[in-house]
């Protein structure tokens, strides 16, 4: 006997999609988060020891990055993405893009400069164990990965209030706009 009542109305099944959505994008943000804290971390600890433990907390501090930082990123990016499409459809509002350029922008400092400081350091790591004399260049790329970290932290701060206040939310797309014009016209 057919029901003319379902157990998911199309409407919470929407909600439900958004809010699995929002749980794992926010795992993702504290995948990024947990790189972070992880990275001072080690940094701390392997600092100010002998030349093989900082070679070994360069060698940690990649493993956290794989092991964090991308897996973390790929997932707030999915799940981001996923969310808008659900929510918005093909045309998001220009808040969205605003998000989406502070993302590339933290991708392309990332890819730019921290990856290979970080690369050079653990290179230079490994040189001064095997030359037992701390490289200066050691101290100069670790610098320059925690200068743009830092940059990317502020950059990924911006996003908050981006995604919180949802800047010109009511300004959309001129032809969305029109749209909607001829839409009020014609009823």
């Amino acid at each position: 006997m057919p029901s003319n009542t379902s157990p998911i109305r199309s409407g919470s099944s929407k909600r439900t999609a958004l809010l699995v959505l929002l749980s794992l994008h926010l795992v993702g943000i504290a995948f990024l988060i947990g790189d972070s804290v992880a990275g001072v971390l080690v940094d701390q600890q392997s600092g100010h020891g002998t030349l093989a433990v900082i070679a070994l907390g360069r060698d940690l501090g990649s493993l956290v990055v794989r092991g964090l930082a991308l897996p973390g990123f790929l997932l707030t990016a999915a799940s981001g993405i996923a969310m808008t499409l659900l929510r918005y459809g093909r045309r998001p509002p220009v808040w969205v893009w605003a998000k989406i350029g502070l993302t590339l922008g933290a991708l392309a400092i990332s890819a730019t400069f921290v990856a290979p400081a970080l690369v050079a350091a653990r290179q230079w790591a490994q040189w001064s164990v095997d030359h037992g004399a701390l490289a200066p260049e050691l101290d100069q790329s670790a610098s320059q990965a925690a200068v743009f970290s830092a940059v990317i932290v502020v950059i990924f701060l911006l996003n908050i209030p981006v995604a919180v206040w949802k800047p010109l939310a009511a300004v959309r797309w001129p032809k969305v706009q029109e749209q909607r014009v001829a839409r009020g016209s014609q009823s």
